[in-house]
């Protein structure tokens, strides 16, 4: 793929998500994206865990999942993950309930094909 054809496909998908998701959507995904990385940051420094498992670490914990495989062992490690529960789950159900809500009102192909119908139209 030539520089080109990569610059119309980054378009294309900055087009899709702009169609696609509301920017309160886009705000939640970019917020919790952001809870994601820092946890992820702190597991790998605090806990000495290696990037992946201190990405799922944090995965698991704000969806509530927690296998239990992994578990922080420092004093530092659980007291930040109580916080990054508290401040991180309130946010991730705000995510997946506004995204279930868009939805449900039309799902985002329909408001991709209907808005660009729309667009025709003018």
């Amino acid at each position: 793929m030539n520089e080109e054809q990569t610059e119309e496909h980054a378009t294309f998908t900055r087009s899709l998500l702009r169609e696609a998701f509301s920017r309160e959507i886009r705000n939640l995904f970019f917020i919790v994206t952001g809870f994601v990385i820092v946890g992820t940051i702190v597991y790998k420094y605090v806990e000495g865990w290696g990037w992946v498992d201190s990405y799922y670490f944090s995965v698991m914990t704000l969806t509530t999942v927690g296998y239990g495989d992994l578990t922080p062992v420092t004093t530092t490690g659980k007291i930040f993950t109580t916080l990054f529960v508290f401040g991180g789950l309130g946010i991730v159900f705000t995510f997946v309930q506004t995204l279930a809500r868009e939805q449900a009102k039309e799902p985002f192909f329909f408001r991709i094909v209907n808005r660009k119908r729309g667009s025709k139209k003018e």
